[in-house]
């Protein structure tokens, strides 16, 4: 199952963007890649993309995104979200249901990226996003 899955970031989700932001990149050196305000109504945010690269993919490791949600509460500290980039959404998500998982978001097309984006819960409820480059 693992064939064409790759590690692509961590999410975190806090109370204080621009704090967060500064902390990651004056501490680790992390550079900030991206920033944007996105979303309508209770899917409204605030997210940062910090990579140790000059662009998103291009330091060692993965990347990291920082995000406050306007209008749902902050996870408590410790939650992450990680995503995975995958060949076949269709596959990991019916995997993760005959896992004792679930389908947290419906994978849809997001253009701008030119990706399918979504997200399922492990059995103990951590969301995993998935993105699937398009054809």
């Amino acid at each position: 199952m693992g064939h064409g899955t790759s590690f692509a970031f961590i999410k975190l989700y806090v109370d204080d963007h621009d704090r967060l932001v500064d902390f990651y990149r004056d501490v680790l050196g992390m550079n900030v890649v991206s920033h944007e305000v996105d979303g309508e109504g209770e899917n409204e945010h605030e997210e940062s993309l910090l990579s140790f690269g000059s662009e998103v993919g291009s330091g060692p490791g993965g990347d990291l995104i920082i995000v406050q949600e306007y209008h749902r509460p902050t996870p408590p500290p410790g939650e992450v979200a990680t995503c995975f980039w995958v060949n076949d959404a269709d596959a990991v998500v019916k995997a993760a249901v005959e896992h004792g998982g679930a389908i947290d978001i419906a994978m849809e097309e997001v253009s701008r990226f030119n990706t399918l984006c979504g997200s399922i819960r492990d059995p103990e409820g951590r969301r995993i996003e998935l993105m699937q480059p398009m054809a």
